[in-house]
């Protein structure tokens, strides 16, 4: 139970951590994202996943869904001409592997809104750098993540299934 508590502690201060870090980048204002990381930690819903539902595949997803917002905002909205552009891929690859390594629904749902947002801003997409910084993002996502991706594939190739 112990340990149990102080991974509840510690998915709750990595929570609060990314999310000021997401909010600060996206706004560019530390108490825009002290508050934005104090609201979504302590938002309703996560904090019943969090200490009613147990959920922990969710709550665990949840904490990285800032950083592939503000991922793409970075991407999307930075200068492209900048040095530390070359590194703004990173929060939207990061996010992603979070995201697939505890929680496919979400992931799944984090890929829906990044093929709208993709769809809505695509004279921004295909510009040649943020096009490249996108695809590093999923790329670097993808290796980062086989370890889960390759016996998952392997498991539905080989087993049957009766519906």
């Amino acid at each position: 139970m112990d340990a149990y508590k102080i991974f509840v502690f510690s998915v709750n201060l990595a929570t609060a951590a990314i999310a000021y870090y997401s909010f600060q980048k996206v706004f560019r204002n530390n108490q825009i994202g002290i508050l934005g990381s104090f609201l979504y930690t302590f938002s309703i819903y996560r904090l019943i996943d969090v200490y009613r539902r147990a959920s922990i595949g969710e709550y665990l997803a949840m904490m990285f869904l800032p950083l592939v917002i503000a991922g793409f905002y970075l991407i999307l909205t930075n200068d492209t001409a900048q040095k530390q552009y070359r590194r703004s891929f990173i929060p939207l690859m990061l996010g992603f592997t979070g995201l697939a390594s505890s929680h496919i629904l979400s992931c799944e749902m984090a890929g829906i809104f990044s093929v709208f947002a993709c769809l809505i801003c695509a004279k921004k997409v295909f510009q040649k750098q943020r096009f490249l910084q996108l695809l590093k993002a999923a790329v670097g996502t993808l290796l980062l993540t086989l370890y889960f991706w390759v016996p998952f594939f392997d498991m539905l190739r080989r087993d049957t299934y009766k519906v």
